[in-house]
């Protein structure tokens, strides 16, 4: 059983079913390996509401687990993942992502040191234009 024992949605999708949980929890998990195996990637923030998640993603395969935190978050803004980034990862080069996108090859040739030295935030998307799964790429 994936977990979400609070509701019987996923994000937006409304009602489904548990099959349907299921197809998509392994698009997570599959989206959390790939950002794991980005060679970029030092560390994965995972924030989560239900504490249910963190035995279900310790049974999990994966690869580098090592470079998980899990981070409780109960109040589900983006403010609050701006806010935690601000307070405990000053210093660092910083990319926020909802669960299903993750950085691909090419990722690394965007300039870094131009976002940083001009403050410029670099927003993708998985989707077409009327539907943003956003990512952004910040130097705190």
């Amino acid at each position: 059983m994936v977990p979400f024992t609070h509701s019987n949605k996923i994000t937006s999708y409304g009602n489904v079913t548990e099959q349907q949980k299921e197809t998509r929890m392994q698009e997570i998990i599959d989206c959390i390996q790939n950002t794991l195996n980005y060679p970029h990637t030092g560390f994965l923030y995972i924030f989560y509401q239900d504490p249910l998640l963190i035995p279900y993603m310790e049974k999990q395969n994966l690869n580098h687990k090592e470079k998980i935190t899990f981070v409780p978050n109960m109040i589900d803004t983006i403010a609050t993942l701006f806010h935690y980034a601000h307070e405990n990862l000053q210093g660092e080069i910083v990319m926020l992502t909802n669960a299903d996108t993750y950085p691909v090859e090419g990722f690394e040739k965007v300039n870094l040191a131009n976002l940083t030295n001009n403050k410029i935030a670099y927003l993708i998307s998985r989707y077409s234009d009327h539907i943003f799964q956003m990512c952004w790429w910040w130097s705190l």
